[in-house]
């Protein structure tokens, strides 16, 4: 079985795919309620991505920050009624922490990420970051050694 080669620890491999602030807006029809904070959308083209969540006004026990789904911007048909790609990974994001997202090694990609925020939170602040760092594994370096080999025959 082969593993993934990546350098994570190198801030150069990292692209910042979209930052910012997300403020839920109050519902006019219901006094002192608020309207969700929409999804968020973000286009990535690595197998790998960062999220991180914050926010100023959660409570001190809440966790979670965004539900993340990730979709391949491509249809099965150009007659289906689900045109917004396929769905191929969902996840949970922490609250005031960095979660590290393996997505599945589909092709094509960009992949088309779709950050939800709890019904809950009044205002978060949202950073992802894209991988575009050393991305290989140990069948691939093993066999650039033994093709090495090889040619030295």
């Amino acid at each position: 079985m082969s593993r993934p080669i990546f350098e994570l620890g190198n801030s150069l491999n990292w692209n910042l795919a979209r930052r910012g602030s997300f403020n839920a807006r109050i519902d006019p029809k219901r006094k002192g309620k608020y309207l969700p904070i929409p999804a968020i959308s973000v286009p990535i083209s690595s197998h790998l991505a960062v999220v991180g969540v914050k926010s100023r006004k959660a409570k001190p026990k809440w966790w979670l920050g965004v539900y993340v789904s990730a979709r391949l911007l491509t249809s099965v048909s150009s007659t289906s009624n689900f045109i917004l790609g396929l769905e191929v990974y969902r996840n949970r994001c922490g609250l005031n922490t960095l979660t590290l997202l393996e997505l599945p090694r589909l092709h094509p990609v960009p992949f088309l990420l779709i950050l939800t925020p709890p019904h809950w939170h009044q205002q978060i602040d949202l950073e992802v970051w894209s991988y575009d760092g050393v991305d290989s594994d140990t069948t691939t370096e093993s066999l650039a050694r033994i093709e090495g080999k090889i040619d030295l025959m």
